[in-house]
């Protein structure tokens, strides 16, 4: 009745309700299409247009495109909604808006103007007093800086969205809005390789019942047990990950999305294309095969890396064994067959280093450390054992300037206090964070942000705490 009778705002309220219906129905295709009419039967430029209705419109529009059609072709629509949710008076709406732009950029990597964007939003939602989404922006504030590695800004925008979004049992406020939240917090910890801190928040998360939580939280669980080499969990993860995969996309078809969207403004056979290829990722039997395919691969890879590592041990004991051949020799009176026998196995040990590539050689100067009573106090040191003395701490450096003699040479001439250079020890025998917090009485981000400075002081570039590891690690005098 209204399509033939009504005027532009009943037209657009009619097609809007309609399309939400067919919405409610999961009949996807018919609720595109109706809400995109409902667009074509908007007059923006009358007096009387009903922009809080139009802005509703496209918001739904979004909503219903989210995880169906490139990631650019739904950013479009976030500025519209502002605008008109602007001229319709709906504030608050309007800010939405913004932080699903602010969403866009996260998505896309672009992580400073995804910062610029939520701490916008967030003082906009203090503004308009809204402050449990203040708070959820904060949350997003926390994981932008964990992505950037800025980890001391993650842990203070975490701290401010716990300090007032949990209650005093450490449970989430309002657990339908914010249980993102603990998977964000739990990336923050594997970031830092934290494991430990990470496993129950992943644990918290996968048991609410709520869209995408479940799923995240087995993802990142099959990560962390992937890199502990603990393949019975991992792969148990990995099978759930896919199942929740499936069941997700099993019920909507991105051609039909790309289909609609060809006739407002995009080339159709270029969307009936994506579609095609977009069909087939999302496929029920697809995802199966892919998910098959990637644990087949994991478990192969798993073997290999242990034989890989079996391997290397066996040259790391060969080599000390060298060592201490070729100092027993060199004690003893020279003779010819003295002679001949180091020579021989100082050969078989160049042999033997030649073949390693830089990586296998650094992790083998791990093993030699941590092989010795002094390393091996260190990477083992648990929170409840007493701390090490002046004297183990010496001890330690000096195991560790023997395996890194280029880098201890640099760092004498540094000037570094005795805090910089037992991080460098720490680093060097490759502690995580949550390691080293316990053997120097220091917070992980107190921990981040000396390595960060250290970057600036030895090396004279301004890079995270991360990539001051791999330049310390690498470091050779030419």
């Amino acid at each position: 009745y209204y399509s033939k009778h009504g005027t532009a705002n009943e037209r657009m309220n009619a097609y809007y309700l309609l399309g939400c219906t067919y919405r409610d129905l999961q009949w996807v295709e018919e609720a595109g299409k109706c809400l995109f009419r409902a667009v074509d039967a908007a007059d923006t430029l009358a007096a009387d247009c009903d922009f809080p209705l139009l802005a509703r419109v496209y918001q739904q529009i979004s909503e219903l495109q989210l995880n169906r059609v490139t990631i650019e072709a739904n950013a479009s629509i976030y500025p519209l909604i502002e605008k008109y949710a602007i001229k319709g008076g709906d504030i608050l709406m309007a800010i939405d808006a913004k932080a699903n732009t602010a969403l866009y950029y996260k998505r896309t990597g672009q992580w400073d103007s995804a910062a610029v964007w939520y701490e916008r939003c967030y003082h906009d939602y203090l503004v308009h007093k809204d402050t449990l989404s203040a708070y959820i922006m904060a949350a997003h504030l926390g994981g932008v800086y964990m992505e950037k590695e800025d980890f001391e800004k993650a842990h203070d925008w975490f701290a401010h969205f716990e300090a007032h979004a949990l209650t005093a049992e450490g449970k989430l406020s309002n657990p339908r809005r914010l249980n993102h939240y603990w998977i964000l917090k739990a990336r923050y910890f594997i970031k830092q390789k934290d494991y430990e801190s990470a496993l129950p928040l992943l644990y918290q998360a996968r048991d609410y019942d709520l869209p995408g939580s479940p799923q995240a939280a087995s993802r990142w669980l099959y990560e962390i047990y992937n890199a502990q080499n603990r393949a019975d969990s991992a792969l148990h993860y990995l099978a759930q990950y896919t199942t929740l995969v499936m069941q997700r996309y099993d019920a909507y078809s991105p051609s039909r999305w790309l289909e609609l969207q060809s006739h407002f403004n995009i080339d159709k056979e270029r969307a009936l294309r994506q579609a095609s290829e977009q069909e087939a990722a999302y496929a029920r039997g697809g995802v199966v095969v892919m998910a098959l395919i990637a644990a087949l691969v994991w478990v192969w890879f798993q073997k290999k890396r242990q034989e890989h590592k079996n391997k290397l041990m066996e040259q790391t004991l060969r080599n000390a064994e060298i060592a201490r051949e070729l100092e027993r020799l060199r004690s003893m009176a020279s003779t010819q067959a003295n002679e001949e026998k180091q020579k021989q196995l100082e050969r078989e040990r160049a042999n033997m280093m030649s073949g390693l590539s830089s990586d296998e050689r650094k992790e083998m100067k791990l093993l030699r450390i941590r092989s010795t009573d002094i390393g091996n106090r260190f990477h083992k040191f648990k929170e409840s054992a007493p701390l090490p003395s002046d004297a183990e701490w010496e001890a330690l450096r000096v195991a560790v300037a023997a395996e890194y003699e280029d880098v201890f040479g640099l760092l004498d001439t540094k000037d570094l206090s005795q805090n910089e250079v037992r991080i460098c020890c720490l680093v060097c025998i490759g502690l995580r964070p949550s390691q080293m917090k316990s053997l120097m009485c220091m917070t992980s981000g107190g921990i981040t942000s000396m390595r960060s400075r250290l970057a600036t002081k030895v090396f004279r570039q301004n890079v995270g705490a991360k990539q001051f590891d791999d330049l310390l690690l690498s470091y050779q005098t030419v």
